[in-house]
């Protein structure tokens, strides 16, 4: 696991998804995906579709050879989430300090609330930090429902390690550019969607901290996609 004391209790010194150089870290992701990550949506998604569609074999078909999970799992929950640690340790900055909770701005609430789906549909389920299409909650919590906590073991399952790597991966989170604990608001302005590995990866800093750029730089890529929230119309 790439947290800096037990890395280097193994004998590293440097986290290997991220790399050694930081010059040729993501200046726009805490740790970019790479392409067999992103190439790990298109199946996870048809999965998710044919589920919607009553096929059952063939979407626990299509995910069960297509999607690789444990990979997906072991790459978030062992490297991505804690690229912020790696990052922060090399440029020299300290741990932050959070603000008092009477200065901070309102809780944002769950995926399914509404603030969140907002920001969702304003920016089409995508990334706003490593570009990734995201799935809504909502259609993985479908997806286990339709096709069974045995083969998709998601909302039973505590701990990240007893998860479906792709429902870790490709899940959706409003994210606080301007870190919320440090009196970032909690509006639209403020937040982006971010998927877990780059929410966690950033963690309470800011970007300029974690030397990546600003994603409000960049305008959200407006294609339609909607996170298959609402099934398909047969």
């Amino acid at each position: 696991m790439c947290t800096l004391s037990q890395a280097r209790k193994s004998g590293f010194t440097t986290c290997p998804e991220l790399g050694a150089d930081p010059t040729q870290w993501s200046t726009e992701a805490p740790m970019a995906p790479p392409q067999w990550v992103r190439d790990s949506f298109l199946p996870m998604s048809e999965a998710i579709v044919l589920a919607d569609a009553g096929e059952l074999g063939p979407s626990i078909t299509r995910y069960r050879r297509d999607v690789p999970d444990r990979a997906l799992n072991e790459w978030f929950d062992l490297h991505a989430q804690y690229s912020y640690k790696w990052r922060c340790t090399a440029r020299g900055i300290p741990r932050p300090d959070k603000i008092a909770k009477a200065y901070m701005a309102p809780l944002l609430g769950g995926p399914e609330s509404p603030l969140p789906l907002e920001v969702f549909a304003r920016d089409s389920y995508r990334c706003r930090y490593c570009g990734l299409p995201l799935i809504s909650v909502a259609a993985f919590r479908r997806f286990e429902d339709r096709v069974g906590d045995q083969v998709f073991p998601l909302a039973r399952r505590r701990g990240n390690r007893a998860k479906p790597g792709a429902a870790l991966v490709f899940r959706p989170v409003a994210d606080h550019v301007e870190p919320w604990s440090r009196g970032g608001a909690t509006d639209l302005d403020n937040l982006v969607t971010s998927c877990w590995p780059c929410n966690f990866g950033k963690m309470a800093y800011t970007v300029a901290e974690l030397g990546i750029t600003d994603p409000r730089s960049r305008p959200p890529a407006v294609d339609g996609w909607n996170g298959i929230r609402i099934p398909a119309a047969p």
